[in-house]
């Protein structure tokens, strides 16, 4: 299940379960250095704490630094969205608080101006007030609009997460909490699709007579009579890549067929990567067992969903739920299905992708991967040691990969103290090469009852490369500390 779906379905695709109040915890003890492991060559530091679930870094190559706040945290009903203008040395300039949807997911400069990745709109600033160029975007389910990368085209790209699991809505969506909210949501297709008549049940208290199919609001279906369905496509789609000019005119689908395409990069040699989260065992139709992808994204590719997991059919297996049905498919016709360049465990939910510059940091041309970590129980069982947050470094060449960056988790591991400490959800090399900064959600406590995000524990790491033979730290220097959002 997802966060931020990004706490991220939030972002990412965490579950948005809540608890009925708010938990106001006591503040973290001091944020040191030491708590991130990096190779020894590179010290970590901690630039801002004090973070109230940061999604986002940036620059605009003169010395300022963007840091987006997302708004949206399962259990936290006062997370507010926020941009935040620091200086290079991270005193804080201005906020920027209104015409923000929340979630915000992604800060993108591009010639002069920021660019904003909020839910169901893409916008910029403009002398501090926030313009519209897309709105009316499908995000209103469990994913929403992601990162956004600048073409060789000179064209924006950004994915567009589906709105369900695997294509139905159901109680899961309700638990969620967005079905009662928008109960007329649904997939939409990007272009026209056929789609079988089968209905599953809503599974919903009080309302189990009641069914739904693919591509269709909660408790509607087609006639059972029909063996088949027809349905209109449309370019504001779920569960593609997007592309527009940089005014908003011109929005065209890509390509399609991925679950959320959080992560979006084009790379110096043209390449256009995503990343891409896994089904959950859950819903409706469940899907058990799906990993994390990474795709090289061709302009018309079809990348699988609603009916292969990593270029699989979900009718194998594997992918049958403990004591469920075995996924059927959803689609009469598929088109020709790309295959993932890379696989991660699942659920450990894959947010951001950069691509190294040039500059003193080293690895130019390598992809680092940011993890937001797995949301087990509520996912179900996981390699805690291979799904946890953590930031991966590939080279697209060789395909060599390794850890880059991770976090010191607690010991303790139990139902009582399930938090994950540094939880990623962005990484982004600075202008000149020199530095790679992190955006750590913060910490989030996940039991069978929910996930609860804490407030006001999100960090931004800056990431150096030492001189040769200097000491790894212990401690970085002093972070600044965030003046908490304004509670409206």
């Amino acid at each position: 299940m997802k966060v931020l779906c990004t706490a991220v379905a939030l972002l990412i695709a965490a579950p948005r379960l809540t608890h009925s109040e708010p938990i106001v915890p006591e503040l973290p003890p001091a944020v040191k250095a030491s708590q991130i492991q990096v190779p020894e060559e590179f010290r970590a530091m901690a630039f801002m704490v004090g973070v109230n679930y940061p999604t986002s870094v940036e620059f605009d190559g003169q010395g300022l630094v963007f840091v987006a706040e997302s708004g949206y945290a399962p259990g936290d009903p006062n997370a507010r969205p926020r941009i935040i203008i620091t200086s290079a040395e991270g005193q804080k300039l201005e906020e920027i608080t209104e015409g923000l949807e929340a979630p915000v997911n992604d800060l993108l400069w591009h010639s002069q101006r920021l660019y904003i990745s909020h839910k169901g709109r893409i916008s910029f600033l403009d002398r501090g007030r926030v313009r519209d160029l897309i709105t009316g975007l499908p995000s209103s389910g469990d994913h929403q609009n992601n990162q956004l990368a600048v073409g060789p085209d000179g064209k924006f790209y950004f994915g567009q997460g589906t709105a369900t699991n695997s294509g139905i809505v159901g109680a899961d969506n309700h638990q969620m909490g967005w079905l009662d909210k928008h109960p007329t949501v649904h997939d939409v297709p990007p272009a026209d699709i056929r789609i079988k008549t089968q209905s599953y049940p809503s599974g919903l208290a009080g309302r189990e007579q009641e069914r739904t199919a693919a591509f269709h609001p909660f408790g509607k279906a087609p006639p059972a009579t029909d063996k088949s369905a027809s349905l209109d496509g449309d370019v504001k789609a779920n569960g593609t890549i997007l592309r527009m000019n940089s005014d908003g005119t011109g929005l065209e689908v890509y390509a399609s067929g991925l679950r959320n395409p959080y992560g979006l990069v084009w790379t110096p040699d043209k390449k256009l990567y995503a990343s891409e989260n896994g089904f959950d065992d859950r819903g409706s139709r469940p899907i058990a067992n799906d990993k994390e992808d990474i795709y090289l994204i061709k302009q018309g590719g079809f990348y699988g969903w609603p009916d292969f997991a990593s270029g699989v059919p979900v009718t194998d297996p594997r992918f049958k739920p403990e004591g469920k049905e075995q996924p059927q498919f959803l689609l009469i016709d598929h088109p020709a299905v790309e295959k993932p360049l890379w696989t991660f465990p699942k659920h450990s939910a894959i947010t951001k992708l950069e691509v190294a510059p040039a500059g003193p940091f080293g690895f130019q041309g390598n992809l680092f991967v940011a993890f937001f970590g797995h949301m087990a129980p509520l996912t179900g069982t996981v390699d805690q040691a291979h799904a946890a947050p953590r930031i991966m470094r590939i080279d697209p060449s060789t395909g060599e990969q390794e850890t880059f960056l991770s976090h010191t988790q607690p010991k303790d591991t139990s139902a009582t103290d399930n938090s994950l400490r540094g939880r990623l959800t962005d990484v982004r090399f600075t202008p000149s090469g020199d530095a790679l900064f992190v955006a750590d959600f913060g910490i989030m406590t996940v039991d069978q009852a929910g996930a609860r995000a804490v407030p006001n524990t999100g960090v931004i790491w800056r990431v150096t490369r030492q001189a040769t033979g200097t000491p790894r730290p212990v401690s970085g220097t002093r972070p600044v500390s965030v003046d908490r959002p304004n509670k409206q």
